[in-house]
């Protein structure tokens, strides 16, 4: 490893030196901000080329609240929808089989219970969220993925020892693999979803590289990488399986996709089902792109290509989504697109942008791309005074968009301005009045803060829980499986060095030991993801992992440690329109503050 040269700037008189002269860290969360911007993107014709050859385009704008995911899945189902403002929508005159993407697990889950009771009988992956349409089209299940075990000890490992059995989470087997990759090239990587170090920062922009542009945008973002950076990458797809010639041909050759890098498709698929190479949940998206099999749905004997295409949340696709669907479903004659360009909070994340939906608007006035755009112009969610109100004024300012005229609900809702110092107060009696409570900010640290500040309430993570607080609840519910005493416990950790936050959550559970063990075992299950977003109470966490859900009361912490939030005028539109009564700002003295003008 190459230690970089440190040049002192020229003083008249150099101070004191410590005995070892040591060199900054490097920002690598800086780094990768400053790289983003600079990858090459896929070329958006392809995916616009094939909107042209359908039969019919029926692009559902929906407001928060406003049903476009209930109506533009009647109407993939049915081929005929009738919309809240008077409008009959028809794609087609019968039942032809139809494939629907949802955006996230939660939303996909709700979506097949909906289908399932409502809809019709489903076939297998007719219902699935977005991403999963590149596993489904490679037909080869989750064995392409990589495997993390137990070891008989409780320790994890990326390879089977004795005793050991595997894990069913392929997310942490791929973390895990992530975590070893950047561990031997000398970085820090945390497992824990609310905190970053330099390794998740590199393989953020992996991801982000990947969905942006594909291949050429991964080598493009490796070569301006320094050193310990480049060995975290090559380390991780050597810990993928990838032989030496394919990584090199991956980041150092010309090949403009991951088939021609394997030498072929052919080559590609037979190291997949050889079980030779793993992918992760982005490298597959890169892999079926390239491979192309039509996407196939599994009706009882027979396996049928869809002829209807549901897109939801379309305008948070990746540029690499969108070139997807259109290379695996070349047999679809109709598309319903839902989505909300105001809405889109995802772009640092893996590229998402608002121009291809924009340009889709544009394309169906033109009538270049047959079919029709409706804005759904009522909110079933959001009140009207003061909250749809306020929300409209915060996005209006945004330029570029695709204008819309709607309105709340009649009933009255509520603003609110509080301290911090009020906070727990008013998320109690939030809490005592029957109320499901969100409490949101703008990143994953803030997040993090809130959830052990209000940890005597039982709060759970939308999209997970911090590594300290998982720590903690899975040695208590080990701890009550030998015994129910909450003393014996804080015996045994020492009441001193527990955090006072742990302390007082402690005491308050006292006696409620058997219903806080059931919400624990809620808060901890990240399989059944609906059924704890229904079952519990309050939530704390990040605007982006509220993104589709709604709540009756919503507590906004008005600070960030993330300077490029600040002002974010989509990402304050979502999180005020998460509310269906009352709406918190809770205004913080010291930090960066996040919320555009309210």
């Amino acid at each position: 490893m190459r230690i970089p040269v440190v040049r002192l700037p020229q003083v008249a008189a150099l101070p004191r030196l410590e005995p070892k002269l040591r060199t900054a860290p490097v920002d690598y969360s800086e780094i990768v901000e400053t790289i983003k911007p600079t990858l090459p993107r896929l070329d958006e014709a392809e995916f616009l080329e094939w909107l042209k050859e359908k039969k019919k385009i029926v692009f559902l704008f929906g407001p928060p609240g406003t049903g476009k995911t209930y109506h533009a899945s009647r109407l993939a189902a049915r081929g005929r929808v009738d919309l809240p403002h008077g409008v009959t929508v028809e794609l087609h005159g019968g039942s032809l089989p139809a494939a629907a993407g949802y955006f996230t697990v939660s939303m996909a889950q709700d979506a097949e219970r909906r289908w399932a009771k409502d809809l019709g009988g489903l076939c297998n992956g007719q219902v699935t969220t977005i991403h999963s349409f590149a596993v489904r089209s490679l037909g080869l299940g989750l064995r392409i993925f990589p495997t993390a075990w137990r070891g008989p000890d409780g320790r994890l490992h990326l390879s089977r020892v004795e005793g050991a059995e595997a894990v069913r989470d392929i997310s942490l087997a791929i973390e895990l693999t992530r975590a070893a990759a950047s561990k031997s090239a000398g970085l820090l990587y945390s497992l824990d979803p609310y905190m970053q170090e330099p390794g998740n920062y590199l393989f953020n922009l992996l991801d982000y590289a990947l969905h942006v542009g594909g291949v050429p945008a991964l080598r493009a973002a490796y070569m301006r990488l320094d050193d310990r950076g480049q060995a975290a990458w090559r380390r991780y797809l050597k810990l993928l399986r990838w032989p030496p010639e394919l990584i090199n041909q991956v980041l150092h050759g010309k090949a403009e996709s991951l088939c021609e890098a394997a030498g072929g498709g052919y080559e590609l698929y037979k190291a997949l089902v050889g079980g030779r190479i793993k992918l992760d949940f982005t490298l597959v998206v890169e892999a079926a792109r390239c491979l192309r099999q039509p996407y196939l749905l599994a009706c009882g004997k027979q396996r049928v290509a869809p002829r209807v295409l549901l897109l939801d949340e379309f305008q948070d696709l990746s540029p690499a989504l969108r070139n997807l669907v259109a290379r695996i479903f070349p047999d679809v004659e109709y598309i319903v697109l839902a989505g909300d360009d105001d809405q889109l909070i995802y772009d640092s994340l893996h590229g998402a942008s608002a121009d291809v939906t924009l340009k889709i608007v544009e394309m169906l006035q033109r009538g270049e791309i047959p079919g029709e755009y409706h804005v759904l112009a009522k909110s079933f969610r959001v009140p009207e005074k003061p909250i749809a109100e306020v929300a409209r004024r915060v996005i209006e300012a945004v330029p570029n968009r695709v204008r819309k005229v709607w309105h709340g609900r009649p009933e009255a809702g509520r603003i609110l301005r509080i301290h911090r110092s009020q906070l727990r107060q008013a998320v109690e009696a939030e809490l005592a009045a029957g109320k499901r409570v969100f409490v949101l900010t703008a990143d994953n640290a803030a997040a993090q803060s809130l959830m052990l500040e209000l940890l005597d309430l039982l709060p759970a993570g939308l999209k997970g829980l911090p590594g300290s607080l998982r720590k903690l609840y899975v040695e208590l519910l080990e701890h009550f499986k030998e015994r129910s005493s909450l003393t014996a416990y804080l015996k045994e950790a020492g009441r001193e060095r527990l955090s006072p936050d742990v302390v007082r959550f402690l005491e308050m559970i006292k006696g409620r030991e058997e219903e806080a063990v059931k919400i624990i075992k809620m808060a901890l299950d990240t399989e059944r993801a609906l059924e704890r977003l229904e079952k519990l109470r309050l939530f704390v966490d990040t605007v982006h992992a509220a993104k589709g859900l709604e709540a009756d009361v919503v507590f906004i912490a008005n600070f960030t440690t993330s300077e490029k939030l600040r002002g974010n005028r989509r990402l304050t539109y979502v999180a005020v329109t998460r509310a269906r009564e009352t709406v918190y700002i809770v205004e913080y003295e010291e930090g960066g503050r996040w919320l555009a003008d309210l």
